[in-house]
């Protein structure tokens, strides 16, 4: 009888393999199966996670430092899931300073950096969720700013004197429209003669005086005095107007002498002397009288 496996032995080996391989094929499709249930499981519930957060922006600090968010949703929003963009910039958020939001709630949100004063379109996004405003973020203390007003060029060569009423010199400033919180007026001038109480003044806007002694504010030499302006006498946004006038009866003491620039006229100064008719509304003289606006803004 010849050796070897028979038809019937080589079909039975057969079918055992095929049995085999089967069910290997379907052990290896129900694993796949349950994993692509359990993926698509996961995909829905965080799709319906996120379509239960949702926020609006309640408020934003006026430094720029925090934004305040209420939750609209039904699920917490912790500050991992908050981005923020202000003018289409995303906004680095302080995560370990920043609030968990509950449902209902109002949370805050800490910023790295704050947002700079002036006009800014702020996006929110939460989840499938959006918000925009558009807002202005003014900024206090140390956030404020110093600015000189000036039309001179600090030097001179020229003066004009005020010695009796019929004397007076005006400088026009103009302040941009800012915020101002403290304001300083610089004249570059000298007292002539003795010492005579507080026989000048300057006129704010047509309005508030000041008065002084030419001796006391500026010595006998050339030098820079200052006036302290309430920053409620000025107009931003516009030209202000003050005012030198000699406002004693007795020309005999304590007189005052302002320097001029004659190398610049901005038609910004206007000044007289021993005549009434200048000194109006419009500039009358040429060059610029060394007062200078020096005021901190925001």
């Amino acid at each position: 009888m010849p050796k070897g496996i028979t038809p019937i032995i080589a079909m039975i080996l057969l079918i055992l393999i095929v049995v085999v391989l089967g069910g290997a094929f379907a052990a290896w499709s129900l694993t796949i199966g349950q994993e692509s249930m359990e993926t698509a499981e996961e995909s829905v519930q965080t799709q319906t996670e996120r379509m239960t957060k949702s926020a609006s922006i309640d408020r934003i600090n006026s430094n720029g430092e925090e934004i305040y968010l209420r939750n609209l949703g039904s699920s917490n929003i912790t500050p991992d899931e908050v981005a923020v963009y202000v003018d289409d910039e995303l906004w680095l958020i302080d995560q370990s300073a920043s609030e968990t939001i509950k449902p209902g709630k109002v949370g805050t949100i800490v910023f790295q950096t704050k947002i700079p004063r002036g006009e800014h379109k702020i996006k929110l996004g939460t989840g499938a969720f959006s918000d925009i405003i558009t807002k202005t973020i003014k900024g206090t203390g140390s956030s404020t700013y110093t600015m000189t007003i000036q039309d001179d060029d600090g030097t001179m060569e020229d003066s004009v004197h005020l010695d009796y009423g019929d004397d007076c010199a005006r400088k026009w400033i103009d302040i941009p429209s800012v915020t101002i919180h403290s304001a300083t007026l610089r004249v570059y001038g000298k007292a002539d003669d003795p010492p005579y109480s507080e026989s000048h003044y300057v006129k704010v806007n047509g309005g508030n005086k000041i008065w002084f002694n030419p001796n006391n504010k500026f010595g006998e030499s050339y030098s820079w005095a200052s006036f302290s302006i309430d920053p409620s006498w000025l107009n931003p946004g516009t030209s202000n107007d003050f005012y030198f006038y000699d406002g004693r009866t007795n020309w005999y003491k304590s007189d005052l002498s302002l320097a001029i620039d004659k190398n610049t006229d901005n038609s910004r100064s206007d000044w007289g002397s021993n005549s009434y008719t200048f000194c109006g509304n419009s500039d009358h003289a040429s060059g610029e009288l060394l007062i200078r606006l020096e005021i901190t803004y925001s």
